[in-house]
């Protein structure tokens, strides 16, 4: 998505001092072409921040472009090949270990484990 690749559109405008010269434009002079160019980064920004848990999203909500929060996010989220295996060594114990418990339903059961199984499959694990 061009938003992420290349960041926020900016509006531009000439500058009145420097004939060569342009600057970035307040809100107060931006355009309905402005508006529409900046709506795939609002729309993103949001998109970003309601997908996260309440902890990340009160991380990334302060950044102004979608780009800048998509950093950020990758840059939160990476891990180490240590970390890498470690997460997996637990979840692996987890899936191990697995059982229902009292009073829990059959859906609520299949929703632990799927969760549990897609977030091995995403460390590279998969059980038939």
């Amino acid at each position: 998505m061009r938003v992420l690749r290349e960041g926020r559109h900016v509006p531009m405008k000439d500058h009145p001092e420097f004939p060569n010269m342009r600057m970035s434009c307040p809100e107060s002079e931006w355009t309905a072409h402005d508006n529409e160019l900046i709506a795939p980064d609002v729309g993103l920004q949001l998109i970003l921040v309601d997908s996260m848990d309440d902890d990340m999203s009160h991380q990334i909500m302060v950044y102004e472009s979608a780009k800048h929060i998509w950093e950020t996010i990758k840059l939160l989220m990476e891990e180490t090949e240590d970390v890498k295996q470690n997460r997996l060594d637990i979840l692996t114990s987890q899936y191990e270990a697995f059982k229902s418990f009292p009073g829990e339903s059959i859906t609520q059961i299949f929703e632990r484990l799927n969760k549990l199984l897609n977030e091995l499959s995403i460390h590279g694990k998969n059980y038939p």
